[in-house]
């Protein structure tokens, strides 16, 4: 824009300074020479009014800043320690593997005892999921560790191989040769499943063999399951190995003793003559 002023004010000073080719008057010279003049004077000032000293420029604006809402980032969930822990039903708790409820409700003295004969008591569950230290809870509260009716809590446990749970179910007063509702003890579930740990801890102290359901030991149970080393395990208790016995070899009477036997025979030999002499004796004289 400077550049095309100052060519309009270049413009006007030559047009007043070239020759013309013909002839003005004083008057309209004069006239042409101060428009002249006074262009170049508009034009400088606009140049100066429409670009400024570098000084003078005003920063460039921020660009407006828009408060929009933020978005909530939720915190972590972590344990409410107001919240009500017996709101939980021990069932629940106890199939969650929820240490902290199940404790709440022990110290709350809830039944542990199922709703209904036949449900199963979350002594069972425990045990058979592998919660020991729920199973450890429960016992300590005095939880009945040979209730059950499908299965009982150390058949449970011995199915699914938790020799922990096994002793601490028997120092707790399990019956080693229980039965469950089908006649299962727990050596025969555990033999069932492959479980040789449970059936050898079983076997040392002092489970049946030779128990039977429907037909079935825990020797068949094995050999069913196909698992070979817990059926040459139980073989092996069945039928132990006998050691040979020495051969019997007949004593020799001594001497005395025949001679004792000699005399004894002579002795009844002479006492059955003399009654035979008796005996003749008396019919003779009675003829």
């Amino acid at each position: 824009m400077k550049k095309a002023a100052l060519s309009t004010s270049q413009s006007f000073q030559h047009r007043a300074s070239a020759p013309r080719a013909f002839a003005l008057t004083p008057s309209a010279d004069k006239a042409l020479t101060s428009a002249a003049s006074s262009s170049t004077t508009l034009v400088r000032s606009t140049v100066a009014v429409s670009a400024p000293a570098p000084s003078a420029i005003s920063p460039k604006p921020e660009p407006p800043q828009l408060n929009w809402p933020r978005k909530q980032v939720s915190p972590p969930m972590t344990a409410d320690p107001d919240k009500d822990l017996t709101d939980i039903s021990l069932v629940d708790a106890v199939a969650g593997n929820n240490i902290d409820a199940v404790k709440a409700l022990i110290k709350a003295d809830v039944d542990l005892r199922p709703a209904n004969w036949y449900d199963t008591p979350v002594l069972v569950t425990a045990a058979a999921q592998g919660y020991a230290e729920i199973v450890q809870m429960l016992v300590s509260a005095r939880a009945n560790v040979n209730n059950g009716y499908e299965s009982l809590p150390l058949g449970s446990a011995a199915e699914r191989g938790h020799l922990g749970i096994v002793r601490l179910l028997l120092s707790a007063g399990a019956y080693l040769n229980a039965e469950d509702v089908n006649g299962r003890t727990a050596l025969m579930a555990a033999a069932a499943a492959g479980q040789l740990a449970v059936v050898r801890f079983l076997v040392e102290k002092g489970a049946l063999v030779t128990s039977t359901d429907a037909d079935e030991t825990a020797l068949s149970l094995a050999a069913k399951g196909g698992h070979q080393a817990v059926y040459a395990f139980l073989h092996q208790k069945i039928t132990p190995v006998v050691a040979p016995q020495p051969p019997v070899v007949p004593q020799q009477r001594p001497m005395s003793v025949m001679a004792e036997l000699i005399d004894s025979g002579a002795k009844a030999l002479s006492e059955l003559l003399s009654a035979a002499e008796s005996d003749a004796a008396l019919d003779a004289d009675s003829e």
